[in-house]
């Protein structure tokens, strides 16, 4: 992301409404009485339109829509619509969107609906590229109990997973973050979001979030302002904290040995919510870190305007040296 255009968004938005799951033949049907937007796009400024013209899958993507007297704006992205507007004496309403990192797709359409005091509307639309990065594989050895869980504890994963879906879905009223976020530990990123993952010889999910090195007990800061949705200790998470941003952002803190907040409790930028551990499926101190954006989870280290190095053509396997094992 354009580290110029992240400090233009610094503005709280209120939010309006969120419908449901939208079928494809309504997107299309939306798409297709839309205004086109041309490509390229003009440049972004405070009064226009800033849409990214290729996205990435597994990674979040900001897009800002501004005018003079604009009242609300509406945006149907990825099955889904969510209303909102700019603040009192604000212009421009941005918000954060993201790509699946299992899209198909070559490229998906985003559609806007635009509102003005004067009671014009107007829809536009546009269709965003959809490239696909290729990650190493990675190969970790852990506790064969956490490859295939005992028969007993299986109920108890699958009620940990629908808990973790039903906040993370959830697109609340209120918006508190802003760009770039904080990184919630100094430590160096062991293991970052989208290694394909060999554990214990078998091929699992690819890894949804981002590793830090660190010690046991270091304190963990949120990454910005936010509402803790859940403090929970989870089968395979460990100990976790989850902070809503708002309008469908979520940071999300693993293997905790320590939780210093409570579920409800509004947390401000770089306060402590918990301490490193090693809880859960986890090979050693260290910090996972997850990031949700309208359900899906994304690379976070984008939005704390960092881009990973690694991304090599050809590419397929890193190495595991000793920090590399301290995570899961």
């Amino acid at each position: 992301m354009n580290h110029r255009i992240l400090k233009t968004i610094g503005l709280r938005a209120l939010f309006f409404m969120v419908a449901g799951l939208l079928s494809a033949g309504a997107i299309n049907a939306d798409y297709a009485r839309a205004e086109k937007i041309p490509s390229p796009l003009p440049p972004f400024s405070s009064r226009g339109l800033f849409v990214p013209e290729t996205i990435w899958a597994g990674e979040p993507f900001l897009i800002s829509f501004g005018a003079e007297g604009l009242r609300s704006l509406e945006v149907i992205w990825n099955g889904k619509r969510l209303a909102f507007a700019p603040q009192a004496g604000e212009e421009t309403c941005p918000v954060l969107l993201a790509v699946s990192l299992t899209e198909k797709a070559a490229s998906l359409p985003l559609i806007l609906q635009a509102r003005w005091t004067d009671g014009t509307t107007r829809r536009y639309a546009y269709r965003l590229s959809v490239r696909k990065r290729n990650y190493p594989v990675q190969r970790i050895t852990v506790d064969a109990k956490y490859v295939t869980p005992p028969e007993e504890e299986r109920e108890r994963i699958k009620r940990e997973r629908a808990q973790l879906r039903a906040v993370i879905d959830r697109i609340s009223p209120a918006r508190y973050w802003s760009l770039p976020m904080l990184r919630p530990v100094p430590g160096e990123v062991t293991s970052r979001y989208g290694l394909r993952r060999v554990i214990n010889g078998q091929e699992r999910a690819p890894h949804k979030g981002v590793d830090f090195d660190a010690n046991e007990g270091d304190p963990v800061a949120a990454m910005d302002r936010g509402v803790v949705a859940l403090t929970a200790e989870h089968y395979y998470n460990g100990k976790i904290v989850i902070v809503d941003h708002g309008f469908g952002v979520y940071s999300l803190y693993l293997h905790l040995s320590d939780i210093a907040v409570k579920q409800g409790q509004f947390v401000g930028r770089g306060e402590r919510i918990g301490l490193i551990g090693s809880t859960g499926r986890s090979t050693g101190p260290h910090l996972h870190l997850s990031f949700a954006v309208w359900g899906d989870m994304v690379d976070g280290a984008t939005c704390m305007g960092e881009r990973l190095p690694g991304y090599i053509p050809g590419v397929k396997e890193q190495s595991s040296d000793e920090k590399a094992k301290r995570q899961l």
